[in-house]
């Protein structure tokens, strides 16, 4: 993903996201903010996680403009039987969620 010209990759955020303990499972979708789209992390945690404990690891891994600006916890699988995340329609629900 490129966001004013800063080149932000989901595998990177995913694989450091996976050596936070409780962590299962997590998909990045871009959602819509006051000056574009900003990074929305959805987590599918096997115990309860908290956005600051999740960037408090992050910030010591990741430059500022690389961390989530927002986290969603989800207790339903983010990935199909196939093992594929699927990213759009995730943002899509969002989108629409916002929407209303």
């Amino acid at each position: 993903m490129v966001r004013a010209a800063e080149n932000r990759s989901f595998t990177e955020r995913a694989s450091l996201l996976e050596l936070f303990i409780g962590f299962l499972n997590v998909a990045f979708c871009n959602v819509g903010g006051g000056y574009g789209n900003v990074v929305h992390a959805i987590v599918q945690a096997s115990e309860p996680l908290t956005p600051a404990g999740l960037e408090e690891f992050l910030r010591s891994k990741l430059t500022k403009y690389k961390r989530p600006r927002t986290y969603e916890f989800v207790s339903e699988p983010l990935r199909g039987d196939d093992g594929k995340v699927r990213r759009p329609a995730l943002r899509a629900q969002r989108l629409a969620t916002a929407r209303r």
